[in-house]
């Protein structure tokens, strides 16, 4: 017998250990890119809520700006200013006979100020000609006299007969091409004057350049209007339940505190709430919160009532079986990604377990599958091969205050009998120790009846909470009703 089940382990390894190690491995991988897709969808969430908070404000259409024509100045070596030309001044402009016209300007009218800073500062002024030779020798040689205390600075009377040269150059070229006199300085400003006047024209008429663009940015306008209409989709009630249905509850009452038309959404959501509370704590005609509140005075003294609970100790039994985790047998179940049925009847038990437990992120996850993925790699990172000794660690961390009572009464409501030791056994071996310590921690929150364990401090605290949460229910809908009476 011995050899037959060693040869088919054998023959298994053979056939089996490339597969699976494949699987595994694909396992792995797409457990990665779930990872990957989760944490892009909630950067998404923060991009679309960051957007959704800017404020874009239409932008003011520009004033006009009168444009000062800029007269063009020619900067020399020596920081002087070189003298205006002929050409920019209309009165020097002079009309020459129709015969021969001379190449050369009539340079007199322009250097008389140069004449002058000549005679102040003592020095004689060169002579004038009106020959081509003596214009192309100041081009050519443009550097000063010796005389001149060997300055590298050029004289300004050298410069004015440079920018003459130019405009000489230019005046012909026009001549010869049959325009007029006037140079491109003095056209320039004509256009500019008429553009200007043109623009502030269209500035008072309110009128823009293209029409056609001002009709496509309201057709624009109009068609964005009509596709989204958010007082036809508040009058529908099956989008507002649409919208509502992915939403969870902190959100959905968010939404319908937006807008005056879905009072009436906030007043069903909050009268949904209140029955839920109401049966969940078996509250009703017969048997209110405050009758719970008297028959729990009756049972213990007012001592034990307000006396502080003893911190929260482990069983013999759960001791003993959580002890029995620490083989290395019981930490398989946490390797499976997946449960199928009916293992994943056990989920309950560890979603208990890390609503007790203190800073945990993953128990308020509603998808099974998401939730176990997280709970066995929370475990098998932080239990280093003993199951047995991070259970008897975790008892320091969990927290029994009435509102993580509460929300662990509303997980174990109508499932008290299914949370025992013996129905978990029967499908999984780790989960059936587990759930002594699971027992352990209702009866002394309150949440399983047992006159041995249950603390009377910690019940009659919890009876108070939702004595408050039940009347700031009714308040709130009365309000709501008020309301609405009062739009009506």
């Amino acid at each position: 017998m011995i050899d037959k089940e060693e040869t088919l382990k054998i023959l298994l390894k053979n056939l089996l250990e490339e597969r699976l190690s494949y699987l595994e491995k694909r396992n792995l991988n797409q457990m990665k890119d779930l990872k990957l897709e989760t944490d892009a969808f909630n950067k998404q969430e923060l991009l679309v809520q960051k957007l959704c908070s800017i404020k874009i404000e239409p932008k003011k259409p520009p004033a006009p700006k009168n444009r000062k024509t800029k007269t063009t100045t020619n900067k020399s070596r020596g920081k002087t200013p070189a003298p205006k030309s002929r050409s920019n001044n209309k009165n020097t402009i002079k009309k020459e006979p129709k015969g021969k016209r001379s190449v050369t300007p009539d340079i007199s009218t322009r250097n008389l100020h140069t004449k002058k800073k000549d005679t102040e500062k003592g020095k004689t002024p060169i002579p004038i000609t009106k020959n081509k030779t003596e214009t192309q020798l100041v081009k050519k040689n443009p550097k000063p006299n010796n005389n001149t205390n060997n300055n590298n600075k050029t004289k300004p009377y050298l410069m004015a007969n440079n920018n003459e040269s130019k405009n000489d150059k230019k005046n012909t070229e026009n001549k010869k091409m049959g325009k007029r006199s006037l140079t491109a300085d003095v056209k320039f400003k004509n256009q500019n004057k008429k553009l200007m006047n043109l623009k502030i024209e269209n500035a008072k008429s309110g009128k823009t350049k293209n029409k056609k663009e001002d009709k496509k940015i309201t057709n624009k306008k109009e068609e964005t209007n009509q596709s989204f209409d958010f007082d036809k989709i508040i009058s529908e009630e099956k989008l507002v339940n649409k919208i509502s249905s992915y939403l969870d509850t902190q959100s959905q009452l968010n939404f319908f505190a937006c807008n005056k038309k879905l009072i009436k959404y906030t007043k069903e959501k909050l009268s949904n709430c209140l029955n839920t509370l109401e049966l969940k704590n078996d509250l009703g005609e017969f048997s209110t919160i405050q009758d719970q509140i008297n028959s729990l005075k009756l049972k213990y003294s007012e001592e034990q009532l307000n006396a502080e609970p003893e911190k929260f100790t482990l069983s013999k039994i759960t001791s003993k079986s959580i002890e029995r985790l620490n083989i290395e047998n019981y930490l398989k179940i946490f390797h499976d990604k997946e449960l199928y049925p009916p293992l994943n009847e056990i989920i309950i038990i560890y979603r208990i377990f890390f609503q007790f437990l203190k800073g945990i992120d993953f128990k308020n996850i509603q998808d099974d599958k998401l939730f176990w993925i997280k709970a066995s790699d929370y475990i098998l990172n932080n239990s280093n091969g003993k199951l047995g000794d991070f259970f008897q660690n975790c008892v320091e961390n969990l927290e029994f205050n009435t509102k993580n009572i509460f929300e662990v009464k509303k997980l174990v409501c109508g499932k008290e009998e299914k949370i025992k030791p013996s129905t978990f056994s029967t499908v999984c071996g780790t989960t059936g120790l587990v759930a002594f310590l699971i027992k352990d921690c209702l009866e002394y929150c309150g949440i399983m009846v047992s006159t041995k364990k249950n603390v009377p401090y910690l019940c009659l605290k919890y009876l108070e909470y939702i004595e408050e949460m039940q009347n700031k229910l009714k308040d709130y809908i009365e309000n709501i009703n008020n309301l609405i009476g009062s739009n009506e």
